[in-house]
């Protein structure tokens, strides 16, 4: 029931670990149980950031669970604990098939609502759509900008050219549109189309 978590993570940045049960439906309140304290243990742990628990819709019996780590050192002492270890040994007789176990950074962190500390990242495909509606026009907005701003300097042009100046244009957009991106445009547009990206079920 247990899948094997990566044994290298490439940056030691925060993580949201996803888990999908299967819960047999006439064990469902055993789960209830299960889940209340094994949830109980992980918020003692070391740079654990928050639990939240998606609960099966009528007709189904898949509970997600998300928690969120400071970084993944925490989460990887959290996989060794032998308190985890102690809950998983009980979990087999209430669920119905494997549990899967997923690990999601980077690009969906741009991807959480307000006022929710941890939510399950939308499908990739609506990721890209967005991030790539959010950057367009603040490429049109700051590369104008940060030209007026840095000279005339050749940004566009041929390869045989680049040089200083190119490296400089780029790095200060990069400076500007990385926090835009972060703490303006993609909250914005998250919350903006929360019901395309979280659809209900």
């Amino acid at each position: 029931m247990n899948q094997p978590m990566p044994q290298e993570h490439p940056k030691d940045e925060s993580v949201t670990y996803v888990i999908n049960h299967n819960v047999q439906p006439h064990r469902r309140e055993d789960f209830e149980e299960w889940m209340s304290g094994i949830a109980a243990d992980v918020e003692r742990f070391h740079g654990h950031q928050g639990t939240t628990v998606l609960r099966p819709d009528s007709g189904s019996t898949e509970y997600v669970i998300v928690v969120r780590f400071a970084t993944y050192g925490d989460l990887r002492r959290w996989e060794r604990s032998p308190e985890r270890a102690d809950w998983l040994v009980k979990l087999p007789p209430l669920v119905s098939d494997e549990s899967v176990y997923t690990i999601e950074t980077g690009l969906e962190t741009w991807f959480q609502l307000p006022g929710h500390q941890v939510v399950v990242p939308p499908p990739k495909y609506k990721m890209a759509m967005l991030v790539t509606l959010a950057i367009y026009p603040l490429l049109l907005i700051v590369i104008p900008t940060l030209g007026a701003l840095l000279g005339d300097f050749p940004y566009l042009a041929a390869p045989m050219t680049v040089g200083p100046e190119f490296f400089t244009r780029t790095l200060a957009n990069v400076l500007v549109l990385v926090p835009l991106m972060t703490w303006f445009a993609m909250p914005q547009l998250t919350k903006l189309f929360r019901r395309w990206l979280y659809p209900t079920r």
